[in-house]
């Protein structure tokens, strides 16, 4: 429970708000001051908090916990203040020195101090949880502004309403006006309805949601019963259900009569019912009026959650920064208000993500806040009116797929979708292209794409440059949580696709400066698709191509893995960029989340025989320059023999940097990727290969597919 807001201000803190004061009125872009925060100092802001006696000291100890940790004498901090590039804002972090190692770090949290005159609208919040009359206020105001204001959140509809809605108020009686009426100890009658005999241009929401494991509550063919009766009492006596019945409480609150839940809206269990739903998920969303989001994803809380007010209100002081100058209001916010970023642990998981960036607007329900989130803002209770810092948003900004894109933009928007989709989990491996069907759906119809051209998570017109997706590099510690015995690869794609693999995965032209020309040529496509559902996974998916291809020997020496290359060019393996590789210039990134490329790179003794595999040159990785594009590297994918004769499976990625190339003319993987190349394989090898009438190129199977091939 949070203390009363005193609007209090010690000592200390002004001093913090006059330093942030000069620092904003310098106008010079990262310029840094420093305050030294000694044990005493700290022990007097822990008293102040305790004792609620300053309101800028409860906001510090709440964003920067470290700050509320005892100092010892090898160790030395300071508050940093450093005005950003927007030039409207102060960035305050705390900073430790340590003696030992001579490092010093930056704690995790920070505040925002700016200009309360040139700064964005804030809102003091009262109501001490996110189920009050304060915060389903402030949603109807976002909802209004955004249905008659943001031309971009228009709802496309389609006029095709969800299988079944839940109708929250099936009376003749009128919605409750009170809000204390709202909950469902004082409802009844609440329905799972049909919707063929409803309106077409009936308004609904819908809901995101972390399932239960297993879930406890769901419409199966064992509880048709749900379809019958009202289902009160059982949401009552279902612990797991609270976050259907806080959903069920906002969309009365707000003033509607239907919400959409997967759980209790699909026949689970009913396999061509539930595959015909997945097929239309994209119009669920994007009809929806409002989506609400529990964004904490736990099932025992849902939507509701008492908070702690001081560490989310802002402060406002006013200070003369200087003897004779104009006094200055400014306000401190908690940094990262900014953003909407992940928005909770919800957007961890597979399923959700495609209902983010179809939904036209949400409604993220946090511990602390509600979040808004529509194509023309993003805002909080404390920022209802948005964020004024110029920041890029993070999801909707960056992925969204949207009409009036070019070719180009919609193409990049692809790519960084599939990005941000691969870092997130899901409990079933077989639904990795299933669970972004939707939006593979909503790409072809905006982008104009043939759904027969979609192929296991790429596009046919934009396939080879698709191919060179490699694992993504994260810093120590940023990794996504997995589970160590979750499976790594799935059975719904082939080996050349990003989604044969349950790990995040990079392309270079995710970035709008960087391209990838293909030179390797697509000859033919077989496909075998698992269901009608064309954005579904494959049972085969083999792709016949033409283009340079290179034999390399990788094994062990003195326990150290080295490559060699027709027997007269060797060595060491270098898996990544650093000062090694501009000495063999050859970057190998191999699929690691492969079970059997895991167990290969694990075998590092001597005795044991090398491994033979192949490097099939893609094209050249280009980035623009002055709005010039100049080449970069030659990429290509790392390949290993299959059983079946004259097929290949994916098992990495390589590179070769341009400069590198000019630089080492006798290297002799170099000249692979030159026409009049000869030897490109072992004319002992006994491999079969159509060669072009001049001997450059010649044509090869990658194979995937499910049995006889694992992908």
């Amino acid at each position: 429970m949070s203390h009363p807001h005193s609007r209090q201000i010690c000592t200390d803190c002004t001093v913090i708000f006059q330093k942030a004061g000069s620092v904003l009125t310098s106008g010079i872009i990262e310029t840094v001051s420093s305050l030294p925060l000694d044990q005493s100092y700290r022990d007097r802001i822990i008293r102040h908090v305790h004792q609620n006696q300053c309101d800028m000291c409860s906001l510090i100890s709440n964003t920067i916990p470290a700050i509320n940790d005892p100092l010892d004498s090898k160790r030395t901090a300071e508050l940093r203040f450093t005005l950003l590039h927007n030039l409207t804002s102060v960035n305050l972090r705390l900073w430790e020195f340590c003696a030992e190692d001579q490092k010093a770090r930056s704690h995790a949290g920070g505040l925002s101090i700016e200009d309360v005159r040139n700064g964005r609208s804030t809102r003091i919040l009262s109501a001490p949880t996110t189920w009050s009359a304060e915060t389903l206020g402030q949603i109807k105001d976002w909802l209004e502004t955004c249905l008659s204001s943001h031309a971009q959140c228009a709802n496309r509809s389609s006029g095709r309403l969800p299988r079944r809605l839940i109708d929250v108020w099936s009376t003749t009686e009128p919605l409750p006006k009170h809000f204390d009426q709202l909950s469902l100890e004082n409802s009844q009658n609440i329905r799972v309805v049909v919707s063929e005999s409803l309106p077409q241009d009936t308004k609904y929401l819908t809901l995101s949601h972390r399932w239960g494991n297993p879930p406890k509550l769901l419409l199966t063919t064992q509880t048709q019963f749900l379809l019958k009766e009202d289902i009160v009492p059982h949401l009552l006596a279902c612990d797991e259900a609270a976050v259907f019945r806080h959903a069920i409480q906002v969309t009365r609150g707000l003033g509607f009569r239907y919400i959409w839940i997967d759980a209790l809206c699909i026949e689970q269990d009913n396999g061509p019912e539930k595959a015909v739903d997945i097929m239309h998920m994209d119009e669920v969303y994007t009809n929806s009026s409002l989506n609400l989001s529990a964004s904490v994803a736990s099932v025992l809380d849902g939507l509701v959650f008492d908070r702690d007010l001081s560490s989310i209100n802002p402060c406002r002081a006013t200070v003369v920064v200087e003897a004779g100058q104009e006094s200055v209001a400014l306000q401190a916010t908690p940094e990262g208000f900014h953003s909407l970023r992940a928005v909770g642990p919800l957007y961890e998981r597979g399923w959700v993500y495609q209902e983010r960036l179809l939904a036209p607007r949400i409604a993220h329900f946090l511990s602390d806040q509600v979040y808004w989130e529509c194509h023309a803002l993003d805002a909080s209770e404390v920022l209802p009116e948005g964020y004024q810092d110029g920041l890029e948003r993070q999801t909707r900004g960056m992925a969204a797929i949207t009409k009036g894109l070019s070719a180009d933009e919609l193409e990049l928007r692809w790519f960084r979708l599939v990005e941000d989709y691969t870092a997130t989990a899901l409990t079933y491996p077989d639904d990795r292209l299933l669970a972004v069907s939707a939006l593979a759906k909503q790409f072809s119809s905006v982008a104009k794409r043939n759904p027969n051209d979609y192929l296991a998570g790429m596009w046919k017109d934009s396939l080879l440059p698709s191919l060179v997706w490699l694992l993504a590099e994260y810093e120590e510690g940023s990794e996504p949580q997995r589970s160590s015995d979750a499976p790594r690869e799935t059975e719904v794609a082939p080996s050349w696709s990003w989604a044969s693999i349950m790990d995040t995965v990079s392309w270079p032209q995710s970035s709008e400066y960087t391209r990838t020309v293909p030179s390797v040529e697509l000859v033919d496509v077989e496909v075998d698709r698992t269901s009608q559902n064309l954005f579904d996974g494959t049972n085969l998916c083999r792709l016949r191509l033409r283009g340079h291809m290179r034999k390399i020997y990788r094994y062990i020496e003195n326990g150290q893995p080295w490559i060699s290359i027709s027997g007269t060019v060797r060595f060491p393996e270098v898996l990544e960029i650093n000062e090694e590789f501009f000495d063999h210039p050859l970057a190998l990134s191999w699929d690691t989340c492969r079970e059997s490329v895991a167990l290969a790179l694990k075998d590092d003794s001597d005795w044991l025989p090398g491994r033979t595999y192949f490097l099939l040159h893609i094209g050249a990785e280009q980035t623009a320059y002055c709005g010039d594009w100049e080449p970069a590297a030659e990429e290509g994918i790392i390949l290993e023999k299959t059983p079946e004769h004259g097929t290949y499976r994916r098992v990495g990625h390589f590179l070769v940097p341009y400069l590198s190339i000019q630089d080492y003319e006798s290297f002799e993987l170099a000249g692979a990727f030159h026409r009049g190349f000869e030897g490109l394989l072992d004319e002992n090898s006994g491999d079969y290969h159509e060669l072009d009438p001049d001997g450059s190129t010649f044509t090869s199977y990658i194979s995937t597919g499910i049995p006889p091939l694992t992908i």
